[in-house]
């Protein structure tokens, strides 16, 4: 289902609603804190399930026509969590045989005076409204918005919210903040995402659904997908990832590195890098965008957060079996040992990067470091550039991917460099000296997003195998390097004297 907003339209029968507006009674099958409260129903036949509401969104709660009584919006409710229905006893609905029921919770349980759309005079038509739960485009939320903000059956409770969506204000996960919820266990820890104000779970604490949209001030339905894009209070980005290992798509999870499938089930043919999910861990790859990691085995009953992890990048692959295209993400998760100093770590000087070379960057590197640089013919060389006393150089761009960032910012004078291309490595070096200058970036290679740049000293192509580095620093998975990076200096520990040599 397609969420275009935060705002949904609920189209009710007049035969259902009353028993819609006035809750479930049954505290047995949905939950005390459920009942009395204002519910509506997915049947089987339902064109859209509820898998794009979110906890907090916001129901206009439409009667329909067809009783000869008023037909339009008559509550205005906050969605609050979906779940599926095992029979039909457990529902009051006898039209038709349902399948989910949506629990809501009330701002206007019902409006004094029902509001009838003037179909003359709104930018939208009952074409736009169609199916029993649909999302509203955003220019017809805030015209049906600026039509209830001057209705007379709207209370000061709804025109404050309706207001503040208007102005961009809104926070619709206040009311579920302040909620008492139980049999939840959020022992907090005291670590912090860098770049959110959200508490992060310990690695190895264990959630149910419940818990994590209450960790997280979220909702995910009737139950949790695999890849949700959200955004904080402040509006920055972040992602909660899921993978089963009973799941429908073939994910390799390995505790350092991964490859995640994209979403788009196989019967819906090839995946979309525009999706919400998928283009989100697309732009993950050079953007700083927290993504929390959770797994749950097939004996699991609770999902197990993993850590943060790190797009390193993104590939098509075909899958012979569905006979479609899929989008392949290779993933990195992100251990505290990144940040340890390596004085007491390793027996190697140094750090040790990792550094790709692509097929379109190749023909510049033979020329900078395979060869020996020369600039005695060459007009209007920078003075900065002149300046270095180094034959061999390289660099790297800049990026919003904060770790690759930090990385690049901190690689220092006699750290060690493998560089790799097309399945192994092709050279290896230590760094000489290392700048910040655009100009270099520039003039070197036309690209002035190439401005961390670093000399090349004790170059050679003798270099150590990539199995055997895979191997001896404990790396699962395919022996690939998708991207700059730095080894964690706790698997420095694991190279051998041979493998040192060469570095």
């Amino acid at each position: 289902m397609v969420r275009h907003s935060n705002t949904w339209v609920f189209n009710i029968s007049p035969e259902n609603w009353d028993s819609c507006s006035s809750g479930p009674v049954d505290g047995d099958f949905h939950g005390n804190e459920n009942v009395g409260e204002p519910w509506h129903g997915l049947s089987t036949s339902a064109r859209n399930k509820p898998d794009g509401l979110n906890r907090g969104d916001l129901v206009l709660a439409r009667r329909t026509s067809g009783s000869g009584d008023p037909y339009g919006v008559l509550g205005i409710w906050r969605f609050h969590k979906a779940q599926k229905i095992r029979d039909q006893s457990n529902v009051p609905w006898k039209d038709a045989k349902y399948e989910y029921v949506l629990y809501c919770r009330p701002i206007q349980r019902e409006l004094d005076e029902i509001y009838t759309e003037p179909w003359d005079q709104v930018s939208f038509t009952t074409h736009n409204l169609q199916g029993a739960i649909t999302s509203l485009q955003p220019e017809h939320r805030d015209d049906y918005f600026q039509e209830l903000l001057d209705h007379a059956g709207t209370n000061e409770d709804v025109r404050a919210v309706l207001k503040s969506q208007l102005e961009g204000t809104a926070d619709l996960t206040d009311f579920f903040r302040t909620e008492s919820h139980t049999d939840v266990d959020l022992q907090q820890s005291s670590e912090q995402s860098d770049l959110l104000n959200i508490e992060t779970p310990s690695i190895g604490q264990r959630f149910n659904q419940e818990a994590i949209e209450q960790w997280f001030n979220t909702g995910f339905g009737y139950q949790i997908s695999g890849i949700n894009p959200r955004r904080t209070e402040e509006g920055d980005r972040f992602v909660l990832l899921f993978s089963q290992e009973d799941g429908p798509y073939e994910d390799n999870i390995g505790d350092e590195e991964f490859e995640y499938i994209g979403e788009g089930m196989p019967e819906n043919g090839d995946q979309n890098t525009s999706s919400s999910g998928n283009s989100v861990l697309i732009d993950a790859v050079d953007e700083a965008i927290p993504i929390f990691f959770f797994y749950k085995g097939t004996d699991d009953q609770e999902w197990e957060y993993r850590g943060l992890v790190d797009v390193v990048e993104w590939n098509w692959q075909t899958n012979p079996e569905a006979k479609r295209e899929e989008i392949v993400f290779s993933m990195q998760m992100q251990t505290e040992e990144d940040d340890l100093d390596s004085d007491d770590k390793s027996s190697l000087s140094g750090e040790l990067y990792l550094i790709p070379v692509s097929d379109g960057w190749l023909p510049q590197f033979n020329q900078t470091v395979m060869s020996a640089l020369s600039l005695e013919l060459v007009a209007d060389v920078p003075q900065s550039l002149r300046d270095i006393s180094a034959d061999r150089i390289w660099g790297t761009t800049a990026t919003e991917s904060k770790k690759k960032q930090k990385h690049a910012e901190e690689m220092d004078t006699g750290d060690h460099i493998l560089f790799y291309h097309d399945g192994d490595f092709i050279g290896t070096g230590i760094v000489g000296s290392t700048f910040i200058d655009r100009e270099i970036g520039e003039f070197i290679w036309d690209n002035p997003d190439s401005k961390y740049i670093f000399t090349v000293e004790d170059f050679s192509t003798e270099t150590p195998s990539i199995h055997r580095v895979w191997e001896e620093l404990g790396y699962d998975g395919q022996p690939v390097v998708s991207g700059f990076q730095r080894v964690a200096s706790h698997r420095l520990e694991n190279l051998s004297a041979e493998t040192i040599s060469k570095l």
